[in-house]
């Protein structure tokens, strides 16, 4: 059954057109993607964090009531599909047993919130319970605001190393940081590996780089978003951490994602120059997806 992830603009749009009369075009489009019961929508953290950033209630109270009528399935936390995946790839480049196939895709809150394993991490029982609990605390909005406005200082930094040359020159010590924050621990029976050679691991990852790409989505979409947000001449902002989050997952794990957003476009653009096989295509309107899709 195709996934298709519905961005946070598709979002806003969906739920003003629920409310019109007659509903709008994209509404329309949906319910009759709904009638036909071949698809599922996906969404994610983020767009309940956004949803949740609305300063007008009646508008979060709109978008959790479109929610409600939409097939939903949650993509999990983009580290957590990384590290999963890197699990799955070092177990079987150590030739441990492997770990069973992990499921990118909840079906509940609680599974959800399970892939971020943090405290400080909303844990509403249901989707408005999640949002509400965002809208509010504004001190929980803020901490990821500080986070993701970290992300366009990143991208001016990453833009001067490159034209430098020190990407290209350090890429193995920046990929082996990398794949060290994603390793499962060292006694974790897919490694179980001394400590000297469980030390010596990320710098032997990064040197298959290109294999581990291959064949792990969310850790090739990452390092092909970075690279194009380095290399493309756009002014960067705050946005940017959050669209990054959007994509890493669903660029892998879905097979469309619908956005307005002329940034992402060129992004998936930039991704499927680079990566023929990427499963997802980037579409502006419900209206273009077919209903045979």
């Amino acid at each position: 059954m195709p996934r298709v992830y519905l961005d946070h603009n598709v979002i806003t749009r969906l739920a003003v057109e629920r409310v019109s009369s007659p509903p709008g075009s994209e509404y329309q489009a949906i319910h009759r993607l709904i009638d036909d019961g071949h698809i599922t929508f996906v969404l994610s953290a983020v767009s309940l964090y956004e949803i949740a950033g609305s300063e007008i209630a009646a508008h979060v109270a709109d978008s959790i009531a479109l929610l409600n009528e939409l097939p939903l399935e949650w993509l999990g936390n983009p580290v957590y599909l990384q590290k999963q995946e890197l699990k799955r790839y070092v177990a079987g480049l150590l030739r441990r047993p492997r770990p069973p196939t992990f499921n990118p895709f909840s079906r509940t809150m609680a599974q959800l919130w399970s892939t971020y394993g943090a405290d400080n991490i909303v844990m509403g029982e249901t989707v408005a319970d999640s949002i509400w609990a965002w809208h509010r605390d504004p001190s929980a909005l803020r901490e990821v605001q500080r986070a993701a406005s970290e992300t366009p200082d990143a991208i001016l930094i990453g833009r001067r190393a490159l034209a430098e040359g020190l990407v290209r020159d350090n890429q193995p010590l920046i990929d082996a940081e990398f794949y060290r924050g994603r390793l499962p621990v060292r006694t974790d029976p897919h490694v179980d590996l001394s400590q000297e050679r469980y030390a010596g691991l990320p710098r032997h990852l990064a040197s298959r780089s290109r294999e581990i790409k291959r064949d792990c989505p969310a850790i090739k979409t990452e390092d092909l978003c970075q690279r194009y947000r380095i290399e493309a001449g756009f002014r960067p902002e705050m946005q940017d951490a959050l669209d990054l989050q959007h994509i890493i997952g669903a660029a892998g794990y879905c097979e469309i994602f619908v956005t307005g957003d002329n940034d992402i476009h060129a992004t998936f653009q930039y991704i499927h120059s680079r990566w023929e096989r990427c499963p997802c295509i980037a579409v502006r309107s419900l209206v273009d997806i077919p209903r045979s899709t």
